[in-house]
């Protein structure tokens, strides 16, 4: 009886011990967290999924990450001119502002389940449409498919970069092509271009979800903005033309890129 029981013993040990490892596994975590929650809020980890580094990746559907500047301050791809995010705000109030203008539109996460034995957590992506516009009596033209180096999308938290990508591929819609076979942009016409951003331009270990809800500012119990958002969003295109047009009209902002933002 003794030598049974001695025998026993270490497998009753793995037994309970497995137990206690099925029970204390995060089962709940894809419907509480599906948007790849690695390491909580705005923290990030010590690279993509933990190999130590990080680094700028290719994107699913094109485009290229910016892990490697993932926790930066005020990085940009494009560097952002100064004044932009004031021209642009006067530009969607209704005012006139010379120049051409860069204006978000929407913008927005989810995800996209493909059931439970699916990739859930890869199918999510972050919508982002905007528009374009050359300002009052002018024209813009740019290179295809839309400025010399494609969209470059930044997502800063209160900690530095915690989302990026350049190269972004979009669908446009109202554009036509001039002669000279580059992107015509009229004053009177509407162009507006749409892309995702994958969940593989999310810096490691920053929840994709806090993220998308702090793109929006907080609001009281009217529902009346009371602050500007925690995070912002940049959208940018950069291209020669850009530069040379509001040389021409003499524009209030300076340089080669297009910026939208977030910010109310």
């Amino acid at each position: 009886m003794n030598r049974r029981v001695g025998r026993a013993v270490p497998w009753i040990v793995v037994a309970v011990a497995g137990v206690l490892l099925v029970l204390s596994w995060p089962w709940g975590s894809r419907a509480q967290a599906p948007l790849g929650a690695w390491g909580g809020p705005d923290r990030l980890a010590p690279g993509p999924m933990g190999t130590g580094v990080l680094r700028g990746v290719p994107l699913p559907g094109g485009g290229m990450s910016d892990g490697n500047h993932c926790g930066a301050k005020g990085y940009h791809f494009f560097p952002v001119p100064p004044g932009a995010h004031a021209a642009a705000a006067a530009a969607l109030s209704g005012r006139q502002v010379p120049g051409p203008q860069l204006a978000l539109l929407s913008y927005g996460g989810g995800d996209d389940p493909l059931g439970e034995s699916g990739p859930y957590r890869h199918q999510w992506t972050f919508s982002i449409s905007f528009g374009l516009s050359p300002g009052p009596s002018r024209a813009l033209s740019l290179a295809q498919p839309i400025g010399a180096q494609g969209v470059a999308v930044e997502i800063e938290g209160p900690h530095g970069l915690v989302a990026g990508a350049h190269g972004l591929p979009v669908t446009l819609h109202g554009a036509t092509t001039g002669p000279d076979h580059r992107l015509d942009v009229r004053s009177r016409g509407k162009v507006t271009a749409d892309l995702n951003l994958p969940l593989a331009a999310v810096c490691p270990g920053t929840d994709a979800g806090h993220v998308v809800e702090g793109l929006s500012g907080p609001v009281d119990a009217h529902n009346t903005l009371i602050g500007q958002p925690p995070y912002r969003l940049f959208v940018s295109v950069s291209d020669p033309s850009i530069g040379a047009l509001r040389a021409a009209v003499h524009a209030p902002v300076a340089g080669d890129t297009l910026t939208g933002d977030n910010l109310e």
